[in-house]
């Protein structure tokens, strides 16, 4: 992990000129993450009619989509550590050996349980929001 945690901090092994000034690629990628999607529900809150305004409102403030939005979010990170030492020359069950290795490293159980966790959230938010259109 400490590894993980050095390289979250680097520049990812892809420079550009933020990461060259010193701004951490964790900066960079989270701020993207986030305007896009405030950019994505902007665009769709103008096209919105009146009367669904307040359902959209609702999916905003969920919980379970936040959380599922957020942990999303830390597979997307622990995906991108995964493929950029897979890029390294070495192959991928090399670096990180399938069967009983697999479960000893702490990164593929963090990215398959924050898959799963996502996956999982968004559907108890579907239902909370299908229960809540159904009142």
């Amino acid at each position: 992990m400490r590894e993980f945690w050095k390289w979250m901090w680097s520049d990812w092994g892809k420079p550009n000129f933020l990461t060259r000034a010193g701004i951490p690629r964790i900066v960079t990628n989270l701020t993207s993450y986030l305007l896009a999607v405030y950019i994505s529900f902007s665009v769709t809150m103008r096209s919105v009619s009146d009367a669904d305004r307040e359902k959209y409102r609702f999916v905003i403030h969920n919980a379970y989509f936040i959380s599922a939005f957020v942990i999303a979010y830390v597979s997307l990170l622990t995906s991108a550590y995964i493929r950029s030492h897979k890029s390294n020359g070495i192959a991928s069950d090399q670096r990180f050996p399938v069967g009983t290795e697999f479960a000893k490293r702490s990164i593929f159980v963090i990215f398959w349980l924050s898959l799963a966790a996502t996956l999982c959230l968004f559907l108890i938010g579907a239902v909370e929001f299908r229960h809540y259109l159904s009142k």
